[in-house]
């Protein structure tokens, strides 16, 4: 093969790396969007140390970021410059409907087990199976809410690039690993 040609292959070797790997980060980065829940990790103004912000992304340009904190303090506007770490919340706690779903199953479970007592002989204290049921159902009930929403998954977070250029690994065309350059204009 002559040296044209070969170095014909490599450039185009060269471009397609280029084109396969521009897609896939084009896919893999997360975009912000005004209204999407965010966490910034600031800079300190003295330079020693950072502080971290989570809430509502307002709006965002060349320059900052303002962001309606989660804990209703005034909205903070944030330079560019000075973000350390930005994330963008891509799933929900699922706290709640952990909470949701023990709640009910350990109501389900507790008024079986209640009911299965049957009815206590007559004395000084005696339950029904029905009351056996209703208290058996609540303490159940409260044990499952808390081990649900203790065991569910909390907030999943991605990080979103700060940096012009990006360099790493990303998935080639064929399941295989390719080095990306990533630029942000």
């Amino acid at each position: 093969m002559s040296a044209k040609k070969y170095g014909e292959n490599v450039l185009r070797a060269v471009c397609l790396i280029i084109v396969f790997c521009s897609a896939s980060l084009a896919a893999e980065i997360p975009v912000l969007k005004q209204g999407g829940r965010v966490r910034a990790t600031v800079r300190q103004d003295t330079g020693e140390g950072t502080w971290t912000v989570t809430g509502t992304l307002l709006d965002l340009d060349e320059t900052s970021l303002t962001i309606a904190p989660s804990d209703g303090g005034a909205k903070v506007q944030v330079s560019r410059d000075e973000i350390y770490g930005l994330e963008s919340s891509v799933k929900p706690s699922g706290h709640g409907k952990g909470a949701l779903i023990g709640l009910g199953a350990g109501a389900v479970l507790g008024a079986m087990v209640g009911y299965s007592g049957g009815d206590d002989p007559e004395g000084m204290l005696s339950f029904s199976a029905g009351a056996k049921a209703g208290m058996g159902a609540v303490t159940f009930g409260a044990v499952g809410a808390l081990v649900g929403a203790l065991t569910s998954s909390g907030e999943q977070w991605e990080s979103i690039p700060n940096k012009n250029v990006q360099l790493g690994f990303c998935p080639g065309a064929a399941g295989e690993t390719g080095f990306c350059i990533a630029g942000r204009f």
